[in-house]
């Protein structure tokens, strides 16, 4: 069984704040995720480039 936080409920100004930081915790969760996968993407493309330029030799 997953863990679980207990929140208060939405519709009282707790409850939203404490929605609201969930929120904003998962969004820097994710912003973060995305910008590693991007980085990732950027050195692979690199890589693959400097291999298809080394396999690919000269044109003719």
């Amino acid at each position: 069984m997953p863990f679980r936080t207990r929140l208060s409920s939405p519709s009282t100004p707790l409850g939203a704040r404490e929605f609201q930081r969930f929120l904003l915790d998962k969004q820097r969760e994710i912003t973060t995720i995305v910008a590693g996968a991007r980085e990732l993407d950027h050195t692979k493309s690199a890589v693959l480039a400097r291999l298809l330029a080394q396999y690919a030799g000269p044109a003719g």
